[in-house]
């Protein structure tokens, strides 16, 4: 298929973030392996994230949350408790992965320490910081003072060091990282898809309300 633009000329976010399948299969292509086998050998298991999987173990089923749909204003059952996806041959590079709040967690610290987690080193330093840096300037589409990274929207300070990076994922779920106050910020409801923004805007205020120094002038 042709390029829907010359690269560096716009910024285009798809709907599952198409070019993140894209380079799914040029991993597969130059590792020889499937997209999960590469994610398992070279990010999961060295950062000794236990509960992230591409697809759910069976003994592990009981832990999934039931996911809702939200119908003419009303929650409506989308996946019954336990239900995970029907497993495939085909790995998006774009989402499919689940994982505990632990290993979110735990995999978000990569971008509080330069790259590395527990003295094991997944990201060069320099990758890291490509990843945290807008690279779209005035090309970004969202309005609000938000630039695009690698992977995640980035909210730059006045001085122009990280504020926030990170995003919003599938199950109304929104993470983000904040270097320079060494915070990870994470909240999830099993709500599919995100639709409605107004609880996440809410969390997101409340998290920044209570980092924020109180007014003892007034």
């Amino acid at each position: 298929m042709p390029l829907s633009a010359q690269p560096g000329e716009r910024f285009e976010y798809g709907p599952t973030g198409a070019s993140y399948e894209v380079l799914g299969a040029v991993i597969e292509i130059a590792s020889g392996q499937s997209l999960e086998v590469f994610m398992i050998d070279n990010i999961f298991k060295p950062l000794e994230l236990h509960d992230t999987h591409f697809y759910l173990p069976r003994e592990k089923s009981e832990r999934l949350p039931a996911f809702y749909r939200k119908v003419d204003g009303k929650l409506q059952l989308d996946r019954e408790y336990g239900e995970d996806f029907p497993r495939s041959t085909f790995f998006h590079g774009g989402g499919g992965v689940e994982a505990s709040p632990q290993d979110i967690a735990r995999f978000a610290r990569l971008f509080l320490s330069d790259g590395a987690v527990g003295g094991v080193r997944v990201l060069q330093r320099e990758t890291v910081q490509l990843m945290m840096s807008d690279h779209v300037g005035d090309k970004s589409p969202f309005g609000d003072g938000r630039g695009w990274g690698f992977g995640a929207s980035v909210v730059s300070r006045d001085d122009g060091t990280t504020a926030q990076y990170g995003w919003v994922g599938g199950g109304y779920a929104i993470l983000w990282v904040d270097p320079g106050k060494r915070l990870i910020a994470y909240f999830a409801f099993p709500l599919t898809p995100p639709g409605d923004m107004g609880l996440l805007n809410e969390f997101r205020r409340l998290v920044v309300e209570a980092l924020t120094e109180p007014n003892t002038e007034a």
